[in-house]
């Protein structure tokens, strides 16, 4: 079927408006943390409170992926691409009008429920436009996303936060959003092959039934649990920690971020390529390992030299979104193209509450000691490294789905080579 009467899209193309949908996305949900103490400051928000902030995130994402996935495959990918993001700049705008932690943490999660069915929907149409043979490498592209919004989005959110507030941050996503939420609506063709192939039941209700009995969802659900918990429950205190306990001033954090993206623009392409060619599986094996001595470094850090230091946050960076990326391909070939937004958005819910449920057992854990430091961070990592470890388990019951010969045709021929 062709689409040329509705804009043809190259496949360059299109994974760089993902991207761009994506570097928001991520820039939004990572300023949070570096704002932490001056949100600890302005808004005298406590160590708790400000876990909660970055968990009220990650819980109504996934509320909202979960509830979502009972109609999103009704729609066409790009329908749904756009209000999802429509609803999202407007929880960001809210967020830059916040005067208070109540106000900001109701904001956060009206945020939240909008971003986490847009990352999910751009998860699933790679998994329909994207043949499995390239999808590494596609999502080294929309990993690379992260890598940006660490070297550009955040230092300079940090920057406007220090010359304009804290509240001027959000102003510059939401504006941001709004660009690239235009550009989508002009670019973007319909997305709807998958609505070509009629399931045997139309229910929502019933199709959620039917898919929550399949073992594949069931694997990539704990798959994913497992392994939030072995990165966000250490992530929202990275930067309180640097500042507190290895007395980085708070005018070189956006250093970290800077490094850290930096070093993952090149290094998630590369693993990309590698997860094609070596096997998604062993490469995610060996990032695994990896990171588990970056989680050890960064939750026992010390005051020490900003050359090891920043070496320290740059190796957490590029392992832990490195196992991403073929943790997400393999996950998108473990179900079929029409089923496949209900299927991410419930992996997708399971991956966000999993996030927040983590980042609130870590603040149930961590306390601030009268000189101010960070403590029992360190505690937070063993959990982190062993939730990353109990991962390996169920790697091998991530399998790929059996494709009917008109399942496997579907998407690919709405998309044109560069």
């Amino acid at each position: 079927m062709s689409y040329s009467k509705q804009k043809d899209i190259p496949e360059k193309t299109l994974l760089r408006l993902l991207a761009a949908l994506q570097f928001t996305h991520i820039v939004d949900f990572m300023i949070i943390m570096p704002l932490g103490p001056k949100l600890m400051r302005d808004l005298n928000v406590t160590p708790g409170q400000f876990g909660m902030l970055v968990s009220a995130y990650t819980v109504a994402a996934g509320i909202a992926g979960f509830f979502s996935s009972f109609w999103i495959d009704r729609f066409s990918r790009k329908l749904a691409l756009l209000v999802s993001y429509a609803g999202f700049i407007a929880g960001t705008i809210l967020c830059s009008l916040s005067t208070s932690f109540f106000m900001l943490i109701f904001a956060r999660g009206l945020a939240g429920i909008f971003g986490g069915i847009l990352a999910g929907m751009i998860i699933t149409i790679i998994g329909d436009a994207i043949p499995a043979q390239r999808r590494g490498k596609a999502m080294g592209t929309i990993m690379s996303a992260f890598s940006l919004a660490a070297i550009v989005g955040v230092p300079l959110g940090l920057k406007a936060a220090d010359w304009l507030g804290w509240n001027f941050s959000f102003e510059l996503v939401s504006g941001l959003s709004l660009f690239f939420w235009i550009l989508c609506f002009r670019l973007l063709p319909p997305l709807k092959d998958h609505l070509k192939v009629k399931t045997t039941n139309e229910n929502p209700l019933a199709k959620i039934r039917d898919l929550v009995k399949t073992s594949n969802l069931h694997y990539a659900i704990f798959y994913m649990v497992i392994l939030m918990f072995g990165q966000f429950s250490v992530i929202p205190y990275i930067s309180p920690v640097l500042v507190q306990n290895a007395h980085l001033p708070e005018n070189k954090l956006f250093l970290m971020y800077f490094i850290g993206g930096s070093v993952t623009v090149i290094s998630s392409p590369l693993i990309g390529k590698l997860a094609d060619a070596w096997g998604k599986p062993s490469t995610f094996v060996l990032l695994t390992i990896l990171s588990c001595t970056a989680i050890y470094l960064i939750t026992n850090v010390q005051p020490m030299p900003l050359f090891i230091l920043f070496s320290i946050t740059a190796w957490f960076f590029i392992t832990i979104s490195g196992r991403i990326i073929p943790s997400m391909a393999m996950i998108t070939e473990m179900v079929p193209p029409q089923k496949r937004g209900n299927f991410m958005g419930i992996v997708g819910a399971s991956r966000q509450l999993a996030s927040g449920l983590a980042a609130f057992i870590a603040s149930r854990i961590v306390s601030k000691t009268p000189q101010g430091m960070i403590s029992h961070y360190h505690i937070v990592g063993y959990i982190a490294i062993l939730a990353s470890l109990l991962a390996l388990l169920f790697l091998k019951k991530l399998k790929p789905a059996q494709l009917a010969p008109i399942e496997e045709a579907i998407g690919y021929d709405i998309l044109q080579e560069d």
